[in-house]
């Protein structure tokens, strides 16, 4: 997932490493990639799980939520 964000250049914007700019139009853009990426997080699990992604407004709350639930377990 990590790949696919990067090649689409929404990592950043996902990882909240990317501030939200000041002028009206980039603002508007760096919402619709927000949106973008929110959606590619969203659509790349199956829906029988989106459930766990209920309440989640950001790309990064649903990265944090999804690396919980599946990330590396010992």
């Amino acid at each position: 997932m990590e790949i696919l964000l990067r090649v689409k250049g929404l990592y950043r914007i996902t990882m909240e490493t990317e501030a939200e700019p000041n002028a009206t139009i980039e603002k508007i853009k760096w919402h619709n990639r927000r949106d973008e990426a929110y959606g590619l997080l969203c659509l790349s699990i199956s829906r029988n799980l989106l459930f766990h992604l209920d309440g989640l407004a950001s790309p990064y709350e649903v990265w944090e939520k999804l690396e919980y639930i599946f990330g590396n377990k010992n």
